[in-house]
């Protein structure tokens, strides 16, 4: 019984989650959206399939849980980026974005759903507003996948500024799909308890 417990408790210190990782992504509204039937103000849930993404900022992810910040003020994040506006005529002023998988062009995340993130009259009215800078967001991945992130709207030619964001991974992998360094945490599990029967054995024997 000692051998399994002393096993055990090596598996769980060696399992200890690493710190998760966190990556900006500036996304510049003036190329950045997508078609007109889905990037026109209107809220996307997740699972609707996009027409065309337009230069989007695009980052490889791998399988896990990730959650969406604003990163405005945090090293990396471009100082131009609080909040973009979709007519340069000076009104108009949202803070939006989409998070988009490459390969099948299906919506992850869409930040207008958020209560309190409204169409403003200035960028820093935009920028200000509560619910953009405590954005938080989510999305899970199953598999590695290429990710598109947007400003949502559909003729980026007029827009100005744009959108940093923090992606960081919390940790938590996808359901059902077992991390990497989970898989070698359980076969260096096995192989401990292994050794130790054995050694349990050539006592007894001996």
């Amino acid at each position: 019984m000692r051998v399994f417990l002393a096993a055990a408790s090596a598996a769980s210190l060696l399992s200890v989650p690493a710190a998760a990782s966190a990556t900006i992504i500036n996304i510049d509204a003036a190329v950045s959206g997508c078609d007109f039937s889905h990037c026109a103000g209107n809220h996307v849930p997740p699972g609707t399939v996009i027409n065309t993404v337009l230069t989007p900022t695009q980052i490889t992810l791998g399988a896990g849980s990730y959650t969406v910040t604003n990163a405005n003020g945090l090293p990396g994040a471009n100082p131009a980026f609080a909040a973009w506006n979709y007519n340069k005529i000076g009104a108009n002023w949202l803070w939006s974005f989409m998070a988009i998988n490459d390969s099948n062009l299906t919506v992850l995340l869409d930040s207008l759903p958020d209560s309190g993130i409204a169409v403003v009259g200035t960028q820093a009215a935009a920028a200000a507003q509560p619910a953009a800078v405590n954005y938080v967001g989510h999305f899970t991945l199953a598999q590695t996948a290429t990710i598109d992130f947007v400003t949502e709207d559909w003729l980026p030619s007029d827009n100005l500024g744009g959108v940093s964001l923090d992606v960081q991974l919390d940790g938590r992998a996808a359901p059902g799909v077992p991390e990497p360094a989970s898989w070698a945490l359980m076969i260096s599990g096995f192989a401990i308890v292994g050794s130790a029967l054995r050694r349990r054995r050539k006592v007894v024997a001996a």
